[in-house]
């Protein structure tokens, strides 16, 4: 098994694409805190490649400059706070692979402004999009059974959500502070 997981990046450039394989070894996850230090201020594009299956925990957490992610194709997980407080980002494609999105994953993405999240989306967790205050619209998977409690709690410009028929709980405070 010649795989890898990058667990550190401490570059300094503002466009980077993740090679497929590093020394022989297929990179298929991306650690937590992978870019954090300096290149959280100066990252601005990032491309990950379709062999990296696991955004894990805050991997990309408080990349401030971060406006534009192509995610794999293959991507299954967007873990808890990966894109927390990426501030800048103001769009992103979820590929239709990924099925969970943890706890706080896009929190604090104040400048992102529509998401459509794919039908193959089964869990979104808490305070996913919390405090995302210019997010207006978003497309839910119909596969959700469940608005998680915080899950948009912040989102002040919060103008269209379309409830998927599916969905039987709405957490506390899902929609606190929305208009």
């Amino acid at each position: 098994d010649k795989t890898c997981a990058l667990v550190s990046y401490q570059g300094f450039d503002a466009a980077l694409e993740i090679p497929t394989q590093i020394d022989g070894y297929t990179v298929i996850t991306i650690r937590g805190g992978c870019f954090s230090g300096f290149a959280s201020y100066m990252l601005e594009e990032l491309t990950i490649p379709d062999s990296v299956t696991t955004l894990d925990d805050g991997a990309l957490q408080s990349c401030f400059s971060l406006k534009s992610v192509r995610l794999p194709e293959n991507l299954e997980k967007i873990g808890a706070h990966v894109f927390e407080s990426c501030t800048a980002m103001e769009t992103i494609d979820i590929p239709t692979s990924v099925t969970s999105i943890g706890a706080y994953a896009f929190y604090n993405c104040v400048s992102l402004v529509s998401l459509v999240v794919p039908d193959s989306v089964t869990e979104i967790g808490n305070y996913a999009f919390g405090n995302c205050s210019w997010l207006q619209n978003i497309t839910l998977s119909e596969n959700l059974t469940a608005i998680a409690d915080y899950m948009f709690t912040g989102c002040i410009d919060l103008l269209s959500v379309q409830v998927p028929e599916g969905v039987r709980t709405i957490g506390a405070a899902a929609f606190n502070e929305c208009r």
